[in-house]
């Protein structure tokens, strides 16, 4: 459009019902450009958003046991493990002793050679088992090389039919989705809340929560969704 004063351009601006946006204000005259303003940040945003979707940031998680832990809340811990692995992240394993159980460091020992073998070859100890006050701390990440292999699906022949994955009719009723993507649960089965109990106790139990982030992955497979 060629050297224009500021009134001349802000009458082409509103003539088409754009904005006038200030581009290079350092140039001799300055710089600027017609456009939608609220449009051109939009775009960048999403630009932006891109690009941090590309950039892998590794952190690491800590997950934390005891000597004398249960099998069902070891198996909890270690899927938790392994989701943050498969994200990407590394895990440090932190073992805490207390009172006489520092005598007895070789349970420590055991107890994280159970937890290698559980999380299978996709898993490499970065970080050798060592005893720091009393804590024993081992720090782990993914094998890449082990995980990529894991993750390649053998080709489907045609006269092969892929499997067929059913749901869990109970996990639909319990879990739902939101608009915005997050799972939630309710705090309590429909015969749970039938059970004698105080209607303040009641209410609460009938509202639902966020589904853990290291049991979102489990219940998406149980729905089927992917």
């Amino acid at each position: 459009m060629g050297i224009k004063t500021l009134p001349e351009a802000l009458e082409l601006a509103k003539q088409s019902d754009l904005d006038l946006v200030e581009v290079a204000p350092l140039a001799t005259p300055p710089v600027c450009r017609i456009m939608d303003y609220g449009k051109f940040r939009y775009e960048e945003a999403q630009k932006a958003k891109e690009s941090r979707k590309k950039t892998t940031q590794v952190t690491i998680k800590e997950v934390k046991l005891r000597p004398k832990i249960g099998k069902g809340d070891f198996d909890t811990k270690v899927r938790h493990m392994h989701d943050f692995l498969e994200d990407g992240h590394k895990v440090k394993v932190t073992l805490q002793f207390r009172g006489r159980e520092m005598a007895h460091p070789e349970l420590g020992s055991r107890l994280l050679d159970n937890v290698i073998e559980q999380l299978g070859e996709g898993v490499r100890v970065e970080t050798q088992a060592r005893l720091e006050g009393r804590n024993m701390t081992m720090v782990l990440s993914s094998d890449k090389k082990v995980v990529k292999k894991a993750d390649e699906k053998p080709a489907v022949k045609p006269s092969e039919k892929p499997k067929v994955v059913k749901t869990s009719k109970t996990a639909s009723k319990r879990f739902r989705k939101t608009g915005t993507g997050k799972l939630r649960r309710q705090q309590a089965m429909r015969q749970h809340l039938f059970e004698k109990k105080s209607s303040k106790r009641t209410r609460s139990l009938a509202g639902t929560v966020d589904v853990h982030s290291g049991d979102v992955k489990r219940i998406k497979r149980l729905l089927a969704e992917r």
